[in-house]
């Protein structure tokens, strides 16, 4: 019987270790996900203002009439 119970205790902790694989795995996939959503939707703006000051160093007088 005590053999059963080591197997199982070795199963337990390979099924455990795997799910904290797994959760690292998706932790760190979410972290990439919201990284470049972060960048994807940042860029036009850093674009947009290095352009405004490249063009116009006036400020907001670019959209003046």
């Amino acid at each position: 019987p005590e053999n059963n119970f080591l197997t199982a205790i070795n199963q337990a902790n390979k099924e455990y270790q795997t799910r904290n694989l797994i959760k690292q795995g998706i932790i760190r996939l979410l972290d990439i996900i919201i990284a470049s959503v972060c960048l994807v939707l940042l860029l036009p703006l850093l674009l947009f203002i290095s352009f405004w000051i490249k063009t116009d160093s006036k400020g907001l007088a670019m959209f003046a009439q």
